[in-house]
């Protein structure tokens, strides 16, 4: 995807990125929510499942609106670069640029059957489907990965038929 265009004024957020399978997926969370892992385990799962997901960026995104899309793209300074809590800051293969298709949102909230107005957001004035995830504190890995993949499928989907 090609860089941002120059009249485009991108907005530095705290989120993590990744292509997952095709689908461009921004992760937002407050610090220590485990964005990070949850990014490094989709990455890692992958290749397992023989799919294709490669690292947008960590911890820092520049997104911007392009025509009705929304775009995440790595600062230089971090790209190709990944924090493994207990570990420091690793290298990883990456992409600069990715549209946003799924927004992952870490939180403290966990419910069992979540609102079906929790499954949307806007951001920069971009309505895009979302994923509730409760944090680290919350569930563990596994169904935190679980609840991910859920999401992306359908949101996979949900792009096919478009």
């Amino acid at each position: 995807m090609e860089g941002k265009p120059q009249n485009i004024h991108a907005k530095n957020i705290h989120a993590n990125g990744l292509i997952y399978d095709g689908v461009g997926i921004l992760i937002r969370g407050a610090s220590s929510s485990g964005k990070s892992l949850l990014t490094l385990s989709l990455l890692q799962v992958a290749s397992v499942l023989g799919k294709r997901a490669i690292l947008v960026g960590d911890d820092r995104l520049d997104i911007y609106k392009q025509s009705h899309r929304l775009i995440m793209q790595v600062p230089d300074q971090i790209a190709g670069k990944i924090e493994l809590a207990g570990r420091g800051i690793i290298s990883c293969e990456y992409e600069k640029t990715s549209s946003v298709d799924l927004i992952i949102d870490m939180s403290k909230i966990y419910q069992r059957m979540p609102d079906k107005s929790r499954f949307f957001t806007n951001l920069l004035g971009v309505e895009l489907p979302a994923c509730p995830i409760p944090d680290l504190s919350v569930i563990g890995m596994e169904h935190q990965r679980l609840l991910a993949l859920e999401a992306i499928k359908h949101q996979k989907t949900s792009l096919i038929l478009c």
